[in-house]
């Protein structure tokens, strides 16, 4: 027959802990970040005296203290709050709730941010099973499961696995969000890091050829993202033509150590981090001088990999030499206006 019960019921709020809430969200949203977080604790003590542990309201204080706990780098904390609200979301919603699905997401990035690789697969592999089984695999959100479980198998070395994610993630943003480019972009840009790594510089070329143009058409030319893109684009050319001389020089017999390609530096845990923190919508706001001294310690720590890679590989001096030109200019150095900045 189809017809469904509507059932009338009221749905009292607790007042005093919702108004607390709210003051505590405009002044996180204004930048007081330890006053928000005092507020919201206290809305939660609350939301506890009046409905309990298993409510909503509850949940999403634990969820949002969670997220500022991450936000200002205490990932133990943040990960305990986050895991209460999973277990309360499991009680409250249930097992195969939305809501409960976004917990696992949310929980899973902050055990990643903690090196916890097999909790948070686990976690996102359940939260993929449990949106398929509700609204099946053409799901929209399936795609950010799809580039958080991308980018854990990206930094734990398993390229194939990682690709077909990446992938997947890419045709569902074409599908579902084909106005949302950037997401578009940034999916070809991962592709293209996983090829690299398993010497497809062909295929990895098409695939940044796609991010660089898209960048420069949102972002403009002078946007980090549109000059990190441009530098790994002229980096996978430069490679491609040196894995060509080398299959070249092997088939006429002839020394390939000369034409070797340089071997990708392997990823670093902090990037990875960067690329899920977007993908999940998380920001940091940081000053122009943080920025700069983040970018000094990266590119330190990839001079350092790169020598050492290249040197375990056999390269040749002037192929390292290659290597630390092509790392200057990924992240290029600005010490003398930062120095500028301090004097003024």
């Amino acid at each position: 027959m189809s017809m469904f019960p509507i059932v009338k019921h009221l749905n009292p709020k607790a007042a005093d802990g919702n108004i607390l809430y709210q003051k505590g969200q405009h002044c996180i949203s204004q930048g007081y970040m330890k006053d928000g977080q005092i507020m919201i604790q206290e809305a939660l003590g609350l939301f506890t005296s009046v409905y309990g542990n298993v409510h909503a309201d509850v949940i999403s204080s634990y969820r949002l203290l969670a997220r500022l706990d991450y936000i200002q780098g205490n990932h133990t904390e943040a990960i305990e709050k986050q895991h209460k609200a999973c277990l309360l979301s499991e009680r409250c919603h249930g097992l195969d709730s939305p809501s409960t699905i976004q917990e696992y997401i949310t929980l899973a990035h902050y055990c990643f941010a903690t090196n916890q690789v097999p909790a948070s697969l686990k976690l996102l592999y359940r939260a993929r099973y449990l949106l398929k089984l509700i609204h099946g695999e053409r799901h929209p959100e399936m795609a950010t499961i799809d580039t958080n479980i991308g980018l854990v198998l990206y930094w734990a070395a398993q390229f194939d696995a990682a690709e077909g994610f990446f992938k997947n993630a890419l045709n569902m943003y074409e599908t579902h969000q084909p106005k949302n480019v950037v997401k578009q972009a940034l999916s070809n840009h991962l592709i293209a890091r996983v090829l690299s790594f398993k010497s497809n510089f062909r295929e990895a070329i098409l695939h940044e050829k796609e991010a660089c143009k898209t960048y420069r058409s949102i972002l403009g030319d002078e946007h980090e993202k549109t000059k990190e893109s441009t530098d790994f684009l002229k980096h996978l050319t430069q490679q491609a033509v040196s894995l060509q001389k080398t299959m070249n020089a092997m088939k006429n017999k002839e020394n390939v150590k000369a034409n070797l390609p340089v071997p990708c530096p392997p990823p670093q845990h902090r990037k990875v981090l960067e690329t899920m923190n977007v993908a999940n919508g998380i920001f940091f706001a940081v000053t122009s001088r943080q920025r700069e001294q983040i970018k000094r310690i990266e590119k330190a720590e990839m001079e350092r990999e790169m020598k050492l890679i290249a040197k375990e590989a056999g390269a040749s001096d002037d192929q390292v030499q290659q290597a630390m030109k092509l790392a200057k200019g990924v992240l290029p150095e600005k010490e003398e206006q930062i120095e500028e900045e301090q004097l003024d």
